[in-house]
This record gives structure tokens, C-alpha cells and sequence, in this order.
């Protein structure tokens, strides 16, 4: 998803009148090319991409007795299907001259600023919610990138997270996993906007793209569903915020909108509600707003046929209840069996008192860090043990 480059070959004779035609590259949308206008040779720039703004960067790899008017280096921004003349090139003395021109060139306008205002909508659809597994600069994969991986189940919603134009897809792959030979097998949508950054939607399901390109988007219109291609451990959604610079371009970070009125950055490990303007209300869960306080004093009648220890999970947080079906109260001492990358919120061993028929509220354990986790709980009452599922 970089920048396409490709070294364009410009020679002359031994005499200042001739001079070869630059060839183009087959795979880029930016075409060069030179027309002669008596001594002079205009260079003249086409975008042939009828849906996004894009840039080309000329320099001289070697020039001998040429001029270029305005010098060279130099970049240059053409809109969608836009063709003129970019510079011109003379000979700078008598006798013969030659020279080769390097190219690169990308998506989008190095010369304009991302929008400051701009706020984006989560990807995904309204009233849901999802976690980010990989935050900016996730140890992973997004070293060096303002880039985010929210965790989706296969075939899970994919919505656009601002207004624009769809500029580039693919779906035909349905090749994933973490070797190598899986690098650029992702399925993707990319959405330029009006600043002339654009968003990447990576790791689509085959044929789960909801867009073509060259149609206009809207924040909050469902455009694919998620999937499990391309590089990654499991299914996701891959999303990241480019801008172009003449070096290719360059991930910036975004703030996205996370409450009815609110907006924060988004911070891994976290899990947040996609919230779309005029969606219906809907009441927010999330485990790391509930605490112990919540939970206290409060109890169910007994659900189960024995004693044992039940787990709620809600997000990165299990909440542990201890269910008492018997017609006596007992005294259950609730311990970590086992535990890696997790923290309870009491002090364990933990004594709970459990009425008869009832089930109550024994403490909260988080995942914590982005190794391995994982949990098993032992209760012991009345001499014997018994461990949760």
C-alpha cells in the first residue's frame, strides 16, 4: 500500500534536436510524458486514477548539459484524471545532452494538511463493541505505525469511520495466517477523504467487500465484513489513517468519537461502544466501569444443583460468584489454582460467606498485559475442593 516507484530512462543524441520517449510503468495510474516544443521538451504529468488525488516526485538520477524550469527535485499533485505540463527541460550549453529521470509516486497531496478537526466514527456498527488487541505502535505488528486492531469475530459488521471515496479494494483472497508467505494476501478497502488522507480496512473476509471503487461513503455505512486474511494471528480488523508525503506515505493518529458526545484516543486493551450520530440509544457495559462496589451485597437466588464458583466475563474483566444451592450456609476459601497475566481485586486467599440457596459476589479478576493469561479458581467449603470451569 505504498508508494509505486520506477526509474524513467530520458536520453538524447549527441545533437540537442532528439531525444527518446519516457516509457510508462503498466501499474501505476501516473503516466509521464515528453513533448517536444522546438529546442525545449515539456515533461507532462496524467493522472489516469478517475477517483483519487495523487502525487508524483521527479528528480535527476544523472544529468549532462540539461536544465530543468522549475528545477528538479520537484514534486507534484494531480487531481483525478487531471493531465499538464509539470516542467520543462532545454539544454544548458551547446552540444549534446542526456539524462534519466527517477519517479515515485503515491495516493494523496503531500502539500495539504490532515484535517485537525476531523473525527472519526469506530469501525464498526452502532451499539457494539469490540477490543483493541493492538494499540499505536503495538509491539506486533504496528511498530512505527498509528494503527489499530480491533478484535471481530469472522463476518462481523465493518462500517466506514468518515465521508469519502473508496479508491482502491480487494477481496479474492482467502489465504491467512503468520508466516511469511501471507504478507500482502489481505483483503482491504481503502477510503480516501476530503483532506486527502485516507483509511485502510485490512484483513477482510473473501468477497466481504460491501463497495466498489469510485463510490462515495458515508460514516457509519456498513462496507465489508471482517475476516481472517493476509498477515494476521486470527480474524480482525486491521484500521489505519494515511497521509502522503514525497517519502510515501505515513500513518497520523485520529480521534475517534466514543460517547454520544465524547471523543478520546484510542488506547489498546481497551474495549469502547461504536456510537454513530442519530443511532438509537442503547445502554453501555463495559467490565472496566464496574467494580467491586457495584457488587457488593448483592446476590441471586442458587443456580446451580452443587456448590462451585461461577465466572462472568465482560471485556478483559471476570467477575467470580460463589452459588450455594444447599439448605445450610457454608464458608467457601476462593484461591487462584492457577494464574498468568491476570490480578484479582481482593487479596486471595478470599473466605466467603454463602447463605443456603443463595449465590453472592466473591471479587473481580482482570486480564492485565498483552503476554499469555490465563486463570483457574479453586473453592474449598466443608473440607473439599472443587475447581470453577
Amino acid at each position: 500500500m505504498g508508494a509505486q516507484a520506477l526509474k524513467l530512462v530520458f536520453a538524447a543524441a549527441l545533437v540537442a534536436a532528439a531525444a527518446l520517449r519516457a516509457e510508462d510503468s503498466p501499474k501505476s495510474p501516473i503516466k509521464i510524458r515528453e513533448l517536444r516544443q522546438g529546442g525545449i521538451i515539456a515533461v507532462e504529468g496524467e493522472n489516469t486514477d478517475p477517483d483519487a488525488v495523487r502525487w508524483v516526485n521527479l528528480s535527476f538520477a544523472s544529468a549532462v548539459n540539461v536544465d530543468a524550469n522549475p528545477p528538479l527535485p520537484a514534486g507534484f499533485t494531480l487531481q483525478p484524471l487531471e493531465r499538464r505540463t509539470l516542467f520543462t527541460l532545454q539544454p544548458s550549453g551547446l552540444g549534446g545532452y542526456a539524462y534519466r529521470l527517477d519517479e515515485t509516486s503515491g495516493e494523496g497531496d503531500p502539500q495539504r494538511e490532515p484535517d485537525r478537526d476531523a473525527v472519526y466514527l469506530l469501525p464498526f456498527a452502532h451499539g457494539t463493541k469490540h477490543l483493541v488487541t493492538q494499540g499505536y505502535f503495538g509491539k506486533a505488528t504496528h511498530q512505527g505505525l498509528y494503527a489499530l486492531d480491533f478484535e471481530m469475530p469472522d463476518g462481523t459488521e465493518v462500517d466506514a469511520a468518515r465521508d469519502g471515496t473508496v479508491i482502491e479494494v480487494r477481496q479474492d483472497s482467502g489465504e491467512g495466517g503468520m508466516a511469511a508467505a501471507f504478507i500482502g494476501k489481505d483483503n482491504f478497502i481503502k477510503v480516501m477523504h476530503a483532506d486527502a488522507t485516507w483509511a485502510v480496512y485490512a484483513h477482510l473476509s473473501k468477497n466481504g467487500v460491501l463497495v466498489q471503487k469510485g463510490q462515495g461513503v458515508k460514516a457509519g455505512q456498513p462496507i465489508a465484513w471482517s475476516g481472517h486474511t493476509g498477515l494476521a494471528s486470527g480474524p480482525h480488523l486491521h484500521f489505519a489513517v494515511y497521509r502522503a508525503t514525497y517519502d510515501g506515505p505515513k500513518t497520523i493518529p485520529t480521534v475517534f468519537r466514543t460517547g454520544v458526545s465524547a471523543t478520546a484516543s484510542i488506547e489498546e486493551l481497551r474495549t469502547y461502544y461504536s456510537f454513530h450520530p442519530g443511532g438509537a440509544p442503547f445502554k453501555a457495559v463495559l467490565g472496566a466501569e464496574i467494580s467491586d462496589s457495584d457488587y457488593q451485597g448483592v446476590t441471586h437466588p442458587a443456580r446451580g444443583t452443587d456448590v462451585h464458583l461461577r465466572q462472568e466475563q465482560v471485556d478483559r474483566r471476570v467477575f467470580v460468584w460463589a452459588d450455594n444451592p444447599e439448605a445450610r450456609p457454608v464458608e467457601m476459601v476462593v484461591d487462584f489454582a492457577q494464574a498468568e497475566g491476570v490480578r484479582a481485586s481482593t487479596a486471595l486467599p478470599k473466605t466467603v460467606h454463602v447463605p443456603a440457596g443463595t449465590e453472592v459476589y466473591c471479587f473481580s479478576v482482570d486480564y492485565i498485559g498483552d503476554g499469555p493469561s490465563a486463570f483457574s479458581l479453586s473453592g474449598k467449603w466443608r473440607g473439599t475442593a472443587e475447581t470453577a470451569p
